[in-house]
């Protein structure tokens, strides 16, 4: 296979391969034409005393991921790919949510004089012309409300709420003592929900997932960050093999409700994980406690290393939404072991008005000094704020976040525990 691709030096001086001396001038090239990613294994995670040049190429249409693997001479050592793991499948059904008034009271009533001496027939004449046909009787008086549709916005200019047909009107066409009045209403209310969902207007989705191999974030006790991990020959065993994680996606029923929508029917969840080698074994398989999924769709994972051991960290939630952290570590090379119980933190309110403070809270007390950031769509840290060592809760002050979606993270050093997303509206 003839494969060659441009890649930076910057790789390339992290293998050893180029010393930063003048008359270097010629770009090194290696085999490769199709490859869109590229990263340092570092030696940790290999069997030998040197770091290896990944290169990933990931085939959108059949989900295989092939592999090259490079020595720090730039010689070809490894080349595989992975299966093509099967989609799984679910259809869900959405309903839009329906804002309105929640108590609602009435602030003012006065009726304007429209005729005198009028009769019943020439009062309802008058009403069905001007698209005032729907009827109540009270009392004795007879009064007719706006139903002529919303052309030209008359639903709007004559109701000051309408939502699951219940209509508050501005005003009505009023008859009583054959004298014809046009009864103004004025009002208020306490504030807005959801007051139920648009059943007649479902929306249906179908949601497919095919397991990709994951990119591994790793922290360590010396280093906040290191580079990606896509695949080890240590991490998961000591054999010659290159293993990788893949998320393991099931159909689970849901039925939610939020302030946005309602959703019933299924969904594709992850549900765990497995390990797999480029041989095709599959090297473990880790199923979340019951009734625990991925809050993200996709499985997010990340090495955390502290000295000798490693673990396996990521962030599920239970069935009422609330967020954990849960982590896994290796047991005599063959098998992966839960490490304690998940830890939760949770947010609240998740969709707050902006000026809304937002609680985080922690299922114990930290017992070292902690780091809250707060995250913006775009990547960008908008907060931070320490936690001193015995809060079990911190307040996120919204009054100068802009309306969005943002993901709230608790570092303590040891673990990231990344807490549901709120979106201030």
């Amino acid at each position: 296979m003839n494969r060659k691709a441009y890649f930076s030096a910057g790789l390339l001086y992290a293998l050893g391969v180029l010393a930063p001396q003048a008359g270097v001038t010629d770009p090194c090239v290696i085999r490769s034409n199709e490859y869109d990613d590229s990263e340092l294994i570092l030696p940790r995670f290999l069997k030998g005393d040197d770091a290896q040049l990944l290169f990933r190429y990931n085939d959108q249409e059949t989900g295989v991921t092939s592999f090259s693997i490079l020595d720090s001479k730039l010689n070809e050592i490894a080349h595989f790919s992975s299966e093509a793991y099967p989609e799984v499948t679910a259809v869900k059904k959405s309903y839009r949510s329906i804002w309105g008034p929640s108590g609602v009271y009435e602030t003012n009533v006065y009726d304007n004089f429209r005729q005198e001496e009028i009769t019943e027939e020439m009062f309802f004449s008058i009403a069905d012309i001007e698209g005032y046909t729907r009827r109540e009787d009270h009392d004795g008086e007879i009064w007719m409300f706006y139903d002529g549709g919303d052309e030209w916005g008359y639903v709007n200019s004559y109701f000051e709420y309408e939502v699951l047909g219940t209509r508050y009107p501005r005003r009505i066409y009023l008859f009583k003592d054959n004298t014809f009045y046009e009864r103004i209403f004025e009002y208020a209310c306490q504030g807005w929900e959801v007051l139920g969902y648009d059943e007649d207007h479902p929306r249906e989705q179908t949601v497919s997932r095919r397991p990709q191999i994951v990119s591994l974030d790793g922290r360590s006790d010396t280093c906040g960050d290191m580079d990606i991990i896509t695949v080890t020959q240590t991490l998961f065993n000591e054999d010659e093999d290159y293993e990788w994680v893949i998320p393991i996606y099931s159909v689970i029923s849901v039925s939610e409700e939020n302030d946005s929508e309602k959703i019933e029917g299924e969904d594709v969840a992850c549900t765990g994980f497995k390990i797999i080698s480029n041989t095709g074994v599959t090297v473990a398989e880790v199923n979340f406690p019951s009734g625990y999924v991925s809050p993200y769709g996709n499985l997010e994972m990340g090495i955390l290393i502290m000295g000798s051991d490693m673990y396996l960290c990521t962030v599920v939630k239970d069935d009422a939404g609330n967020y954990y952290d849960i982590s896994y570590t290796m047991s005599d090379g063959s098998s992966v072991k839960q490490v304690g119980a998940p830890k939760r933190v949770s947010v609240s309110p998740r969709t707050p008005k902006k000026g809304t403070p937002v609680v985080v809270s922690l299922d114990n007390e930290v017992s070292y000094g902690s780091l809250l950031t707060v995250v913006s769509a775009s990547g960008a840290v908008v907060m931070s704020r320490n936690i001193p060592a015995g809060m079990d809760s911190v307040e996120i002050d919204t009054n100068n976040m802009p309306a969005g979606m943002y993901i709230v993270n608790v570092n303590d050093g040891k673990t990231i525990r990344e807490a549901a997303k709120i979106i201030i509206r």
